[in-house]
């Protein structure tokens, strides 16, 4: 799990915009940080009714159409 001050402040502000019905996208350069990212993302946010997904190469397109 990423622990850093930027991504905590990054996923309270996510947190926020989804409570308030928006969508939310984190643009990263690696897969790996992506990786890292959705976990942290999914650990912090998992307790409340948002879904939480991730686009990369590592995913299989048809998986990723399906969920958006």
């Amino acid at each position: 799990m990423l622990d850093t001050e930027k991504l905590k402040l990054l996923l309270r502000a996510a947190f926020k915009a989804m409570m308030d019905d928006k969508q939310v996208a984190f643009l990263v350069p690696t897969t790996i940080l992506a990786q890292q990212h959705y976990n942290t993302a999914r650990e912090r946010i998992g307790d409340f009714p948002l879904e939480v997904e991730m686009i990369s190469r590592f995913r299989s397109p048809l998986k990723t159409k399906k969920k958006f």
